[in-house]
């Protein structure tokens, strides 16, 4: 039998070894500094979009990071006992957020306004009514129209106006369980646990004062989700209100066999439609009060919705700017509708 032989050991080998392991354990340490920078600059890009949307939660930024819509993700990165460690692909979605934040606040910077001051067309006091008798009441209402029509920025404008009035959006990995980790975010409560303990901990914060429940883009909700949130009725009398696409109606339709007692509870049914031209002058007004109704008509007319209207008017605005148009000369019609060709085009391709 061949004995194996003994592994000869030098100084210079043992010399090699150590400084192998320096420059691991400097390698390492280097890159656990490198992921606590990544991540407090994560942090501040977080609290940066909570400043500025108070509804924006964990989940959000982990949905943003092109992740599950769960809070779990954020939790343990933020957490200062955490030793999670970040993937590559996990730290290039960083990098891009925390670049699309910065160039975010680099067109602010600028002072190039992109969104309409609000207004209370017809939609938002429509939305008003509904929202305060489902708050007051303690009823179930639902809340659908067509995309653009001004959904969520009336809870956006109903939630800083009313209290106790809490917003989660949907999205399309939604399970009952990042519903409840969302407003139990929301609510400052813990936001680890079973369905059932999140459950109780919303409930039992909530059962006194009158308190409403939002959910926005409600047609990305899975049927166990809609009867999760209804269990903030039914044990804390809470306002719950459903506000989605008409796809959400139809959704609540198919399911009115196996959820009878869900489809029964909706006693506050509303729909709404596009916004009419005089809403929609009213919205272009805010930027261009003393134009001409040719402009106003000409807006309305090429737009889809109230976001088209929104991106067309900023961005012609920009457009006459920079060419040096003056919005109350003919030429300025020729840059609307250039503006609304590229968009079209832009959008074609996309």
């Amino acid at each position: 039998m061949i004995k194996p032989r003994p592994q000869r050991c030098s100084a210079r080998g043992g010399f090699i070894t150590a400084w192998r392991k320096a420059r691991l354990n400097e390698k390492i340490k280097n890159m656990e500094e490198n992921q606590k920078i990544l991540i407090d600059q994560l942090r501040e890009v977080y609290e940066q979009r909570k400043a500025r949307d108070p509804d924006y939660a964990y989940g959000d930024l982990s949905r943003d990071l092109g992740y599950a819509h769960t809070a779990s993700l954020i939790s343990q990165l933020f957490s200062s006992q955490s030793k999670y460690k970040i993937t590559r692909r996990l730290e290039k979605a960083i990098q891009k957020e925390i670049e699309n934040e910065r160039s975010f606040n680099r067109v602010q910077a600028t002072g190039v306004k992109k969104r309409f001051s609000f207004v209370e067309t017809s939609n938002w006091q429509k939305f008003y009514e509904v929202a305060a008798l489902c708050q007051a009441n303690g009823e179930i209402g639902t809340f659908t129209g067509p995309p653009g029509s001004g959904k969520t920025r009336a809870i956006l404008h109903y939630e800083s106006r009313i209290s106790n009035v809490i917003k989660v959006k949907a999205h399309v990995s939604f399970s009952p369980n990042d519903v409840l980790a969302d407003y139990c975010e929301k609510l400052g409560l813990e936001t680890k646990g079973s369905i059932h303990k999140k459950l109780m901990a919303i409930i039992g914060k909530v059962t006194d004062g009158n308190w409403l429940f939002v959910v926005d883009e409600s047609e990305k909700l899975s049927a166990k989700a809609i009867d999760i949130i209804r269990n903030f009725n039914d044990e804390a009398e809470a306002g719950v209100l459903f506000v989605g696409t008409e796809d959400f109606k139809n959704k609540i339709i198919r399911m009115r066999y196996s959820y009878k007692y869900l489809y029964r509870r909706i006693t506050v049914p509303a729909i709404i439609k596009k916004l009419d031209y005089e809403d929609s002058k009213q919205l272009i007004q805010t930027e261009l009060p003393e134009s001409p109704e040719v402009i106003y008509r000409m807006f309305y007319e090429l737009s889809d919705d109230a976001g088209q209207l929104e991106n067309l008017v900023f961005k012609s605005l920009m457009a006459a700017k920079n060419a040096g148009v003056e919005i109350d000369s003919d030429g300025f019609k020729d840059v609307i509708r250039q503006t609304s060709e590229a968009l079209h085009e832009r959008s074609r391709v996309a």
